[in-house]
């Protein structure tokens, strides 16, 4: 716990210095919610995904307002090291402007024409100011 706290501290304090937002995580768990952002502030979304069995996330179509795609969406493999152990599928944005943005994501293999077998959605709501 208290490396915990430290680490918070040292989070808080660096982005006071630097006057960088914190990096915001959405998972999974925070499917159909709403979460407000300030314009400026990253995030991720972190989605379970195990690309061995085809499967994998893909984005629904970012149209512009206030979010962006701030890189390609990447793969961090399991730690466990196990054989066809899945991983973590990140997709990352920041808000850009204020407004409200739908993000979609699906779970399916590319090759099968059918509806994926998961789906998350979540509105990202970018407001001028910083707030909690």
């Amino acid at each position: 716990m208290k490396t915990l706290r430290i680490t918070a501290l040292t989070a808080l304090l660096l982005t006071l210095a630097t006057g960088a937002a914190p990096l915001l995580t959405i998972t999974d768990k925070n499917d159909g919610q709403a979460i407000k952002i300030s314009v400026g502030q990253p995030f991720e979304v972190r989605l379970p995904s195990n690309p061995t069995t085809g499967y994998q996330w893909t984005a629904g179509a970012l149209h512009t307002g206030p979010l962006t795609e701030t890189h390609a969406p990447t793969f961090q493999p399991s730690t466990s090291g196990l054989l066809g152990a899945g991983g973590t599928q990140v997709f990352a944005y920041r808000g850009v402007a204020t407004g409200t943005a739908h993000l979609s994501f699906g779970y399916a293999r590319s090759w099968e024409h059918t509806a994926p077998i998961k789906h998350i959605a979540i509105t990202i709501v970018v407001l001028s100011g910083a707030h909690t």
